[in-house]
């Protein structure tokens, strides 16, 4: 069952282990398809095609808000601004 969250503090402390993977990964949005409420938060992985699901939603209707949570969790976890996470998740599409 997914977990409905409105903030990057809901998410930071339970995806904080990323930062320690070997490949350069970033928290994404995924368009839902389906009955549930909120955007997938999905993990993309630098040059690895698509993304893995969480079980975590942005329970926010509105996406440039709902990124918003994202972006901050990105900036908490990894350091980085939205600029470099959009390059990793740019690679996932080349792949």
């Amino acid at each position: 069952m997914a977990r409905l969250i409105t903030t990057a503090d809901e998410i930071v402390p339970v995806l904080d282990f990323l930062k320690n993977s070997e490949k350069r990964t970033a928290l994404v949005l995924c368009i839902s398809r389906g009955e549930e409420r909120g955007y997938v938060v999905g993990i993309a992985t630098e040059n690895e095609s698509g993304y893995k699901p969480t079980h975590y939603r942005v329970d926010i209707p509105q996406w440039d808000e709902a990124s918003k949570v994202v972006d901050e969790a990105n900036l908490r976890i990894f350091g980085r601004e939205p600029k470099e996470d959009w390059m990793i998740i740019a690679s996932t599409m080349r792949s």
